[in-house]
């Protein structure tokens, strides 16, 4: 399968950047595991100039979601390391 894990959609969000903000650590971590040639631009910015990291830092209001930020956050500093 050919995948473009950096794709973009209108708003220039990849799918790492929407599992980051969604706070949805099993998203992310299937990303990570389908990013077997270490393809994914981490540092990829959107129209808003917000890279996955910074989304993933940044509150929805969404209780529910606030609640894993931490858990996102710390996946992502994981893999970074």
């Amino acid at each position: 399968m050919n995948l473009d894990l950096n794709a973009q959609d209108l708003d220039e969000n990849t799918a790492l950047m929407v599992g980051c903000f969604a706070k949805r650590p099993r998203a992310i971590k299937t990303l990570i595991e389908l990013d077997r040639s270490n393809a994914i631009d981490w540092n990829r910015e959107n129209k808003s100039r917000n890279t996955a990291f910074i989304l993933a830092c940044q509150p929805t209001h969404n209780e529910v979601k606030d609640a894993r930020m931490a858990e996102t956050v710390l996946l992502l500093l994981k893999h970074l390391n």
